[in-house]
């Protein structure tokens, strides 16, 4: 889901100091319909699809759980740069994210594992969001990243 830009015609609005102005600065022209992938866009996870959440809460801290499957059956192989779709293999995986809500959120989804029918080698399915053997989103490591430039450790 790609959201439109602002319209150019109408000004620019002021941004309100508080939550009450909203209302009269958002005409309700500029909403957007919920989708099926509308939180999948809004968490930055393309090609994805959140199916399902559970929360949890573990001494006094609450987690959100998204299980979220593929939003197409095919990927591209790193090497030749072309569209495979036989998967031989997957795995469950779980990565933390950002959290939602004031929930630490767990993001839980199948690891693939492609043979490429042009070059004939295996390949991980690569993920935009998260970088190779990572536990955590991209967005997450560049949240701790700025927290970290803001708050630094003297040692």
């Amino acid at each position: 889901m790609v959201l439109p830009p602002f319209p150019r015609s109408l000004p620019l609005p002021k941004i309100a100091k508080d939550a009450a102005r909203a209302s009269k600065r958002i005409g309700q022209g500029l909403f957007q319909p919920i989708e099926p992938q509308t939180l999948s866009h809004l968490l930055g996870f393309p090609n994805m699809e959140v199916r399902q959440f559970y929360i949890e809460e573990q001494a006094g801290k609450r987690y959100l759980h998204l299980e979220c499957d593929h939003q197409y059956d095919a990927a591209m192989c790193p090497r030749c740069q072309q569209t495979a779709v036989s998967g031989y293999d997957h795995k469950k995986r779980s990565v933390r994210h950002l959290d939602v809500f004031g929930m630490r959120t767990i993001i839980h989804f199948d690891k693939r594992r492609f043979d490429c029918e042009v070059c004939g080698k295996p390949f991980s399915e690569g993920l935009s969001w998260i970088d190779a053997r990572r536990r955590q989103t991209r967005a997450y490591e560049e949240h701790i990243y700025e927290q970290v430039k803001k708050h630094p450790v003297n040692m």
